[in-house]
């Protein structure tokens, strides 16, 4: 029996549902914030009820919320052709103003006004003032109206308007406070109010104040939100005072929430865009951006968040989609020189050199001296065996920056030098470098291969040998440019067949680090080279011992019978 009543009600309360007229329904979503759902019931409305003054009115509020003021200006002209009642005056006259249209709305005001002369309609006069930003008449109007009903909110929160366009927030907040003692639920009026502590806030010098106003602010949005959830326009202009106080991450929550209740307005979009990307939540900046380029946004606009995608794409290591859109904006944008560099470095991660040498060519050749740019960008043409190119760039660099990498740009030119065959070129540059960092081991054992390569083999063992006599009394030698010393010298040897040189020196290496595979290589041939079967395939198995797969020394113990 229970479950017999059960649907018996179940079916009451959904054919009373069903039965409700469209009027109705958007009635319902309305008082629940939902104006997306009641929306899309305006034109059933249209059709169903045009005579209804009170369906037209629902629908300009729809209209209104949803943002578009041209089709709440065409509903509230069908509701006045209706019935010219004050109502409808008071509405359309304000829609009429919103449109430019105030003169028309002043002349039915006016008229109004001589048939009755209350509060309500001295406040529709002003707020039509307001909206024409004519303060002075406003204020008539206004005061006017206050005289008339003392304890009208409407008229306390027409003043607290009043001076907000003044600009004189104390006033303003303090009619918006005095208000809501009248009406806590005048949501309107709490959203001025957390409106004006944001603008007493950033007129503060003083930092404890700053912070007090600003806090009092954030505490009528808490309440505005939590009060009605789906009030679109109070998360809207909550997160823009978030924004514009770069406060970016709790800007980006509440423009989340208002794209939820507002998806098809480009511009909370937008605003929810820039706030990913300015709190460095690049990836979810990247969905928003690219949404954005979809929408009928402005041209501007667009270039902009093709501009921000690049970059978050670039944060987030997704290069090739970076390089794309790069590519996009510099079609019709002149990029700066920080912008051609991370498009450069785009470009390189994406594996197309080629683009990135042209984009840092342009970078570089702009009015910031760009010194870093410069010294990677020697540094990868270096890479790609261009020394030539890369020799200009690091030329310069020194003509240009004077900071701790011109010495190692000196350095480089020589290496350029050498890799390039021009050796010759190059022994100068290393010996001037020298002169100025002589713990360099790297620089010592370049000039010995600028040597070796010219055939000038005494002087490339001269400078091994000056260079590991230099390191053994200088302890700010690392260990690890010792040993390619001892190798430098050691190769020499070899090549020169002087065994006997390449023994000493390879036992002084195993001795220095006793754990090196090649030391007791270098060792090993140097004893094979004398023909000391017995120390050469001692040696040659201790290198197996570091390095089981050494193909030298496999072939070698082979050979040797060891």
């Amino acid at each position: 029996m229970r479950l017999k009543i059960v649907l018996i009600l179940g079916l009451f309360f959904s054919l009373e549902a069903f039965g409700q007229s469209a009027f109705e329904k958007a009635k319902n979503f309305t008082k629940s914030g939902d104006y997306i759902s009641a929306g899309k019931l305006v034109q059933q409305i249209l059709r169903e009820e045009p005579k209804n003054q009170d369906a037209l009115f629902v629908v300009a509020d729809i209209y209104n919320e949803l943002e578009k003021s041209d089709s709440t200006l065409i509903v509230l002209k069908k509701a006045y052709d209706v019935d010219d009642t004050p109502e409808a005056i008071r509405r359309y006259g304000l829609a009429l103003a919103l449109n430019k249209r105030g003169d028309e709305a002043v002349k039915m005001l006016e008229k109004l006004i001589k048939g009755e002369s209350n509060s309500q309609n001295y406040l529709a006069l002003g707020n039509i003032y307001l909206a024409m930003k004519n303060l002075q008449k406003a204020e008539i109007s206004i005061i006017k109206a206050r005289e008339l009903d003392s304890k009208s909110p409407d008229a306390l929160v027409a003043l607290g308007d009043l001076y907000y366009a003044q600009k004189v927030f104390e006033l303003s907040k303090d009619n918006y406070i005095n208000a809501l003692e009248l009406n806590e639920n005048l949501l309107d009026a709490r959203i001025k109010l957390a409106q004006s502590y944001y603008e007493l806030a950033v007129s503060e010098p003083d930092t404890a104040l700053y912070n007090e106003l600003f806090s009092r602010s954030l505490k009528e949005w808490n309440t505005i939100t939590k009060q009605d959830p789906n009030n679109a326009r109070a998360f809207f202009q909550q997160g823009r005072i978030l924004f514009q106080a770069n406060r970016f991450g709790g800007a980006a929550a509440s423009f989340f929430r208002y794209i939820q209740l507002r998806p098809e307005v480009s511009q909370g979009r937008w605003y929810l865009a820039q706030s990913l990307f300015k709190s460095g939540q690049w990836d979810s900046a990247s969905v928003q951006l690219a949404e954005i380029k979809k929408t009928d946004i402005a041209d501007s606009v667009k270039k902009q968040a093709t501009l921000y995608l690049a970059q978050s794409y670039f944060n987030t290591k997704n290069f090739e989609k970076s390089v794309a859109a790069y590519k996009e904006v510099k079609q019709s944008a002149t990029l700066d020189q920080d912008e051609l560099e991370r498009f450069g470095f785009a470009a390189v991660n994406a594996k197309d050199t080629t683009l990135a040498i042209s984009l840092f060519d342009e970078a570089i050749a702009g009015t910031q001296k760009k010194c870093n740019l410069m010294f990677r960008y020697a540094i990868l043409l270096k890479d790609k065996k261009m020394y030539a190119k890369s020799n200009e760039v690091f030329t310069k660099r020194l003509q240009s920056c004077n900071d701790e990498n011109n010495a190692k740009a000196k350095l480089f030119i020589g290496v350029n030098l050498f890799s390039d065959n021009k050796a010759a070129e190059a022994v100068p540059i290393f010996k001037s470098y020298l002169e100025t960092d002589p713990n360099s081991m790297y620089a010592r054992r370049m000039l010995a291969n600028s040597y070796a390569s010219l055939t000038k083999n005494d002087s490339a063992r001269a400078v091994l040998l000056a260079a590991y006599e230099y390191g053994k009394t200088n302890a700010a030698i690392p260990k690890s440019d010792m040993e390619s010393v001892l190798q430098s010298l050691c190769k020499n040897f070899l090549d020169a067949k002087d065994f006997v040189n390449t023994v000493k020196y390879a036992k002084l290496w195993a001795e220095f680090n006793p754990e090196s595979e090649n030391a007791y290589l270098f060792l090993a041939i140097g004893y094979h080279g004398q023909n000391d079967k017995d120390n050469a395939c001692k040696n040659y198995k201790e290198t197996l011992k570091k390095n089981p797969n050494n193909a030298i020394a496999k072939r070698n113990v082979g050979s040797l019978g060891c």
